[in-house]
């Protein structure tokens, strides 16, 4: 069986990627590990982060679970840039291996090349690796790279998107728009 809802896509308003986003810890529990890892119709947790978000005022939250680790949004993975310049996004063992910040890590790599990064790949991380980070997105499908301006009221680095992640976003834009093999075909 297939169960499918379609809506119009409403694009995130460029302000946000010229200007960051605001995000909060969410007090909703990240998804059991096993959950977490797969698609499956249970989208209980992602709605009521999202409509913490709307009580909030803010535009994103980002969970944390039962350990104090960082896990994702609530449709969308998370990606810093921590102070020591080293791309990091929450371990896949507990949280959805996203298809699109994996293709972004893969990107980072050129970044690690040119030596604007130390390096790239994953992590168990914290409330502090984050309001520490130098940079800050929430990555996915129809969000590209966006970066983070602030977490509940902290400025991340300084306070608007930085490079890492805008070379990013331009980047996965170019590939996804030139690649034929990244495009989804019915």
């Amino acid at each position: 069986q297939i169960y499918m809802a379609m809506t119009r896509m409403k694009n995130p308003d460029d302000k946000l990627y010229k200007d960051g986003c605001r995000a909060m810890i969410s007090t909703v529990k990240a998804k059991d590990p096993f959950w977490s890892q797969i698609k499956s119709c249970n989208y209980l947790q992602n709605v009521l982060m999202k409509r913490e978000c709307l009580e909030r005022g803010v535009d994103f939250a980002v969970s944390l679970d039962p350990s104090g680790r960082l896990c994702e949004g609530s449709t969308e993975n998370l990606l810093i840039v921590t102070s020591q310049g080293d791309v990091r996004v929450p371990k896949f063992d507990y949280t959805l291996r996203g298809t699109t910040v994996s293709l972004v890590l893969k990107l980072a790599e050129k970044l690690v090349k040119e030596g604007k990064i130390k390096s790239a790949g994953v992590a168990d991380l914290t409330c502090e690796d984050l309001l520490t980070a130098r940079e800050a997105a929430f990555v996915g499908t129809t969000l590209g790279v966006l970066p983070v301006r602030e977490v509940d009221g902290h400025s991340i680095g300084e306070g608007k998107p930085g490079s890492v992640c805008t070379f990013l976003q331009l980047a996965l834009m170019q590939e996804m728009s030139t690649r034929a093999d990244l495009r989804t075909r019915f």
